[in-house]
Order: structure tokens, then C-alpha cells, then sequence
């Protein structure tokens, strides 16, 4: 996954700081890059918002602009007239993803990975980080991260919870 072209949106970044887990992200990407509107959604509260600091200071997150800011608006509209909603960071990550021919873009909401794979772009979100952290032996228990990410705000459904646990060797899988 290193030496991988990846962009994030805002979410993963946030909720990652803020259970001091950003390092992950870093390890297993060794880069990231994020658009203007993740930039200003990281940053328009001055230092406060988890991952602000992180945006502004670390050279591994990349402030990269987006061209086709007509695509950005048509995926906007697309999402609208399906009475769905996309916010700016998202919409901007997924047409940067496009742009820079990415092989993974971070994002977490639903609606997001939807329009992510509808324009053939690979989503992982933060779980699978901490999967693929695990793996990589970087952390020693999944479930850890994930409860303090739940504490952090971050929403697990009963099911993925118990998935996630299974697929990290933590749960057996049930009968």
C-alpha cells in the first residue's frame, strides 16, 4: 500500500487524530493528498477541529487543488436530484481521486464510497485502515481503535462491529 496515490476526505482524518491514531493512516500510506474543501473543512475553526493541526503542519498530507471543478458540481447535482447528499470535502476527494488516477480513496460515508465506486475508484475507510494496521502488526487489537472511534462519534452498526472482530481474528464468527 505504500508508494499508493491516495486521497482522503475529511472524516478519516478527524476521527483518526482524534483517537491519536493519524500515524495509521501515515504508515500505510506514506502520503496523502486532500483537496481544498477537506483543507477548509480541517481548518476553518482555527485549530480545534482533530486532524487541523496535522493538515496545516505535516508534509505527508498534501494540499492538492481540484481541476474539473465542473464535475465536482455535476456529482453535487447528481446527488441532489437522488435526494442524497454529499458535502464539498467528499465531492472535491472523490473528483481529485479521478484526477490523479488515485488507487485508494479514504472515505466512510455511505453515499460517498457510492458515487467513489460509481466512478470506478477504490474506497477503504477508517476499519479497514485498522485492518490493514493489524496486519501489518502496527496495532495489537482492532477492537481498541474501533471503540474509541464509536467514542470519537463515529457511528459501527451492531453487524459491521461484530464483522470487523471476525475479520481481525478477534470474534468467532457465529453460528
Amino acid at each position: 500500500m505504500k508508494n499508493s496515490i491516495v486521497v482522503s476526505d475529511t472524516t478519516a482524518i478527524t476521527h483518526m487524530a482524534a483517537i491519536g491514531a493519524l500515524r495509521l493512516i501515515e504508515f500505510l500510506f506514506t502520503e496523502i493528498y486532500i483537496p481544498q474543501a477537506v483543507y477548509h473543512e480541517l481548518t476553518k475553526h482555527g485549530d480545534r477541529i482533530p486532524g487541523s493541526i496535522e493538515a496545516k503542519t505535516s508534509k505527508w498530507i498534501i494540499l492538492e487543488t481540484v481541476n474539473d471543478q465542473a464535475k465536482v458540481g455535476s456529482i453535487i447535482n447528481s446527488a441532489r436530484a437522488n435526494k442524497k447528499s454529499l458535502h464539498a470535502g467528499e465531492t472535491e476527494a472523490i473528483v481529485l481521486a479521478k484526477e490523479l488516477n488515485a488507487d485508494f480513496i479514504i472515505m466512510d460515508e455511505v453515499t460517498g464510497r457510492e458515487y467513489a465506486t460509481k466512478e470506478g475508484l477504490k474506497a477503504i475507510g477508517m476499519l479497514g485502515i485498522l485492518l490493514k494496521a493489524k496486519e501489518k502488526k502496527q496495532i495489537d487489537s482492532v477492537k481498541n481503535y474501533m471503540d474509541l472511534l464509536i467514542g470519537s462519534g463515529f457511528i459501527v452498526g451492531d453487524k459491521l462491529y461484530h464483522d470487523v472482530l471476525v475479520s481481525a481474528g478477534e470474534r468467532q464468527e457465529q453460528a
